[in-house]
């Protein structure tokens, strides 16, 4: 069966920037599929290709199976919004939604029908008869994802959609994003360079750098074992500790001898042997801190170090915990209120632990220009 939406060994330069280095990528009907990574790393230059804004140097925009590669903007069932809303400031927000189905000479009884709908979607028929000036950023951006879907488009593009928003506003509309979605069942393919954005609303992300797309899934696969160095360390915080295979303890687990660590134990999924070279990426919150050296069977890694920093966040604690010359970022969430209980402190001697398990291994080679689907 076909894809909904291909984007076959697309590429793009702009004088000597090659700005999207060959890419292939697939949309599944009816997911939000992101486009993750910093600035300049291609996520907007691939948008615009698939909105018909710019055209490719080579490959192919494939939309339900017909090449709309070389078709315009209007000419393709793709709406786009974009960052600063683009609404009309002297039409009110029931016209700038209207605005569309007028242009495409709908007939009025429609217009009214749809346009109705759409302000009943987006919560705003309160504000129908105000313009674009007298409503909030958060209200703007509904009215402009109102106006782009009244058409019915089979894709919806959003170019950092919240990035003008507050942290709180910008929380809100992502529920607000995920419930218009799952009421209008349209495609969306979100831009963003916020990994909690893309990790909240999206059923898969494509994390991109420099041009390519190194990695492509769901977000829990993502985060949990990352295709590169790169990406455990865009996707939310990591500590990434370098070293070489010592021996194989089964078939299951290796010991590694990491700088200033000493060996560790690691689960062995990549099927390494000794001497080879090795990336170990854990999480802030799959350590275990304590005052005490915990008990434990041999099992569980165990090091000693000390607190350098620390924020209390409310719900967690981050550490920065010294052991030789590197520092850890350690994460301990707060299972229940425990006023009476002594908690570290900065510059006190503490272990650190962790499973085996919860460390994953990086093998830095070339990454994919694309995706498998």
């Amino acid at each position: 069966m076909a894809a909904f939406i291909e984007l076959r060994d697309i590429s793009k330069s702009f004088g000597a920037l090659q700005a999207v280095q060959p890419t292939r990528l697939t949309l599944e009907k009816g997911e939000i599929f992101s486009l993750l990574g910093p600035s300049g790393c291609g996520k907007t230059t691939l948008l615009r290709i698939l909105g018909g804004f710019i055209e490719p140097d080579a490959g192919s925009v494939i939309v339900e199976g017909q090449d709309l590669t070389r078709q315009p903007p209007n000419r393709r069932p793709i709406n786009t919004v974009f960052q600063n809303y683009a609404l009309f400031p002297h039409l009110t927000i029931r016209d700038n939604i209207a605005f569309g189905l007028r242009m495409a000479r709908r007939p009025r009884a429609e217009i009214v029908r749809e346009t109705e709908a759409m302000l009943d979607l987006i919560q705003m028929r309160g504000h129908a008869d105000k313009r674009p000036d007298s409503i909030s950023g958060g209200q703007k951006q509904r009215v402009a994802i109102a106006r782009a879907l009244i058409n019915k488009p089979r894709l919806l593009l959003l170019d950092e959609p919240l990035a003008a928003l507050d942290l709180k506003l910008r929380q809100h509309m992502l529920l607000e994003l995920e419930r218009i979605h799952d009421e209008v069942g349209t495609t969306f393919l979100y831009v963003t360079h916020d990994q909690g954005e893309a990790m909240g609303l999206s059923d898969r992300i494509a994390v991109m750098n420099a041009g390519r797309v190194e990695q492509v899934g769901p977000p829990a696969a993502i985060y949990e074992a990352p295709a590169s160095r790169f990406v455990a360390d865009f996707i939310g915080d990591t500590n990434i500790l370098d070293g070489d295979v010592l021996e194989r303890i089964d078939s299951n687990y290796l010991r590694l001898g990491l700088d200033d660590f000493g060996p560790v134990l690691a689960w062995n999924d990549k099927g390494l042997k000794p001497g080879d070279s090795v990336h170990l990426s854990i999480r802030p919150e799959k350590f275990t801190i304590s005052r005490e050296r915990p008990a434990g069977d041999g099992q569980v890694n165990t090091i000693r170090g000390r607190v350098v920093d620390l924020i209390y966040l409310g719900a967690q604690t981050k550490y920065r915990v010294a052991v030789g010359e590197r520092h850890l970022l350690v994460q301990q969430q707060h299972q229940r209120f425990q006023l009476d209980t002594r908690p570290i402190r900065w510059d006190e001697d503490v272990w650190i632990s962790w499973h085996p398990d919860d460390g994953y291994m990086i093998l830095e080679q070339e990454a994919p220009s694309g995706e498998a689907g």
